[in-house]
């Protein structure tokens, strides 16, 4: 996932560089590691249990529906499913004997392009490499992207991407080698289970951590792009936690139904979306959005403190969150394949209990204004059985509105008090529990010292009612905006 940073200088590798042939037991048995593994909850990050689960095939399971991730399924899973035990195996390889970083344009980015290339070719897919000159707002160069292309009934496209750049801090295993691995695995998946009814398109970027330069390369200059309907990404922001559907494009809301019925354990939320378009941060997956595309974008974003470090290893990637992606892009392929991208109405989404919920944006407005009008007779009914008054419901509702706003002050406050006395800008993300408990802490405080002293003597019905009354305005006015 490319985040804005001060450019830094790298050789530009000439040709691919030409990796020594993976012999079978290369391909098919996992290379140990050299380093000891932690071994949270059980399971140790980068290796799967000794047992490996049983796997049902066909519609998901009841008892999935209230997970918040898959267990990881291991080498022996059926084909037609994802397995990260098989996806583990293919990263291995692509990592090499000694995994390190692989910045756009240098001989180590070369080389794991070379193995991508081996690890397919040995199962009859030809990659096509396509190098292009790109140009944008962080610099120009070349790229060199790959692109596997397979035709279904369809001349439609949907186009699959990860990207096998890294940053130069770290061998980039989450991000982004572990998606390409995921990539890889659930193609394979999908073929096993019968012919593409859309032709499938699958990219893997260069130069992504530049600036998106690869995904803009292919976009702007590859005729291919005018075929696709839908794009499916892969990313990552950590190295565990549940992957989520968190950026959608325009025309998409059919997509994300069946995207839903089709997952295992579904994980999406449109306040993700809200909350990404506020950060500093870009994917691929905003080039084809912002050309008018629809498409899925998925990423597991816990363990952010590894992020863009030399801890984002094999030994700190998570099976689980490994599945759990993979499991979420063979769900995306298999709805791409039939979805309609016609409606207009961008979609609001929600998972709750193992279900998510698409709604539209005027149906949200509709909940919105039925809330409010509930809740304006409802205080209607008190204020006339006598049980509240006019003027403290009013005052209520003037005081309530700075408490509801001073946790988010009192976050801001402590996150640049942390930053200004440790001298490190992201020394909280670096630090997650102690900045945590730092600000819950002054949150509390803050809450305490305050609250009693602003709302005076109102009662607390009246301060229930200000509340309510407040948070149903906002819901309103946030959709109407």
């Amino acid at each position: 996932m490319d985040v804005a940073r001060a450019p830094s200088s790298r050789s530009e590798a000439g040709s691919l560089l030409e990796a020594e042939p993976a012999s079978s037991k290369q391909l098919d048995q996992p290379r140990p590691n050299r380093r000891g593994l932690r071994r949270p909850r059980g399971v140790g990050r980068g290796v799967l249990p000794q047992e490996e689960p049983q796997v049902v095939e066909g519609a998901p399971r009841r008892e999935d529906r209230g997970r918040r991730r898959p267990a990881p399924r291991g080498r022996t899973a059926p084909a037609t499913v994802f397995s990260a035990g098989r996806a583990l195996d293919d990263l291995r390889f692509l990592l090499g004997e000694d995994p390190a970083p692989h910045p756009a344009g240098t001989a180590e980015a070369a080389a794991v392009r070379s193995r991508l290339i081996e690890l397919l070719g040995a199962r009859g897919l030809r990659l096509e490499e396509a190098p292009r000159f790109a140009a944008g707002g962080r610099g120009a160069g070349h790229v060199h992207n790959l692109v596997l292309e397979i035709p279904g009934a369809s001349e439609e496209r949907v186009l699959v991407m990860a990207h096998t750049d890294s940053v130069g801090a770290g061998p980039g295993v989450a991000d982004d080698l572990a998606g390409v691995a995921a990539v890889v695995e659930a193609v394979r998946a999908r073929l096993a289970q019968g012919p593409l009814e859309r032709s499938l398109l699958v990219l893997f970027t260069d130069a992504e951590e530049d600036g998106l330069h690869g995904a803009a390369a292919f976009a702007n200059q590859d005729p291919r792009f005018d075929e696709v309907v839908c794009v499916l990404n892969l990313e990552a922001r950590g190295c565990r936690g549940a992957s989520i559907m968190f950026q959608v494009g325009p025309r998409s809301g059919d997509l994300v139904q069946r995207w839903a019925a089709r997952s295992r354990v579904p994980f999406a939320d449109s306040i993700s979306e809200a909350a990404y378009a506020r950060m500093p941060n870009d994917t691929d997956f905003s080039i084809t959005r912002n050309l008018g595309r629809p498409g899925l974008n998925f990423a597991f974003l816990e363990g952010v403190e590894v992020y863009h470090t030399p801890l984002d290893d094999l030994e700190h990637l998570d099976p689980a969150s490994l599945q759990h992606q993979g499991e979420h892009l063979l769900a995306g392929m298999e709805a791409a394949d039939v979805a309609s991208f016609e409606e207009t109405t961008r979609p609001v989404w929600l998972t709750l209990l193992g279900t998510t919920f698409v709604l539209s944006s005027s149906s949200t407005l509709l909940l919105s204004l039925l809330s409010l009008g509930l809740a304006v007779l409802g205080v209607a009914r008190r204020l006339r059985l006598g049980e509240l008054h006019a003027a403290e419901v009013g005052g209520a509702l003037v005081r309530t509105g700075p408490l509801l706003l001073l946790p988010v002050v009192m976050t801001l406050a402590v996150g640049t008090l942390l930053a200004r006395l440790s001298g490190e800008p992201a020394w909280g993300r670096l630090n997650p529990g102690p900045a945590v408990a730092a600000t819950c802490g002054a949150v509390a405080w803050a809450l305490a010292g305050v609250a009693p002293r602003h709302v005076g003597r109102a009662s607390r019905g009246a301060l229930v009612a200000g509340a309510v009354l407040l948070l149903c305005l906002l819901a309103c006015v946030l959709g109407l905006w």
